[in-house]
């Protein structure tokens, strides 16, 4: 977890409706997804791999989790299970390079949309934006 030096850290029953988990094991697609985000006026913290980002999630809450599926460590998939059995009002949004047909398993009662790599930028950053001030 690295988060950015202006970050306003709260407690975890304290969201803050610009806070952002990003979920991604590249570094190059996190920092340019926290760029993108940052630009919309939103404050993103990360983690590369599944059991960092539940370790963030218990300690924190957002307005939304945007959460790479195919992760290091425990994937995507569980992290939608944990979220779904401690915040389940906490909307994800999932970014794969996996196919339609391979989302068959996927939880709709938690993912609120399902973006297809490579990521239009702009696309999503809107997307996130909008959940998080909808």
């Amino acid at each position: 977890m690295r988060p950015k030096s202006r970050y306003d850290p709260r407690p975890v029953d304290e969201p803050h409706s610009h806070d952002v988990l990003v979920v991604e094991d590249d570094s190059n697609a996190r920092q340019t997804i926290s760029i993108a985000l940052e630009r919309k006026g939103l404050r993103v913290m990360v983690a590369e791999d599944g059991v960092e980002a539940m370790r963030v999630l218990a300690l924190r809450r957002f307005c939304v989790l945007l959460l790479d599926l195919v992760l290091p460590k425990a994937d995507g998939y569980a992290v939608i299970a944990y979220v779904k059995a401690n915040m389940p009002e906490v909307p994800v949004i999932v970014m794969t390079s996996l196919s339609a047909d391979e989302l068959s398993g996927l939880d709709r009662s938690i993912v609120k949309n399902v973006l297809f790599k490579p990521l239009p930028m702009e696309e999503m950053a809107d997307r996130v934006q909008g959940v998080c001030h909808g």
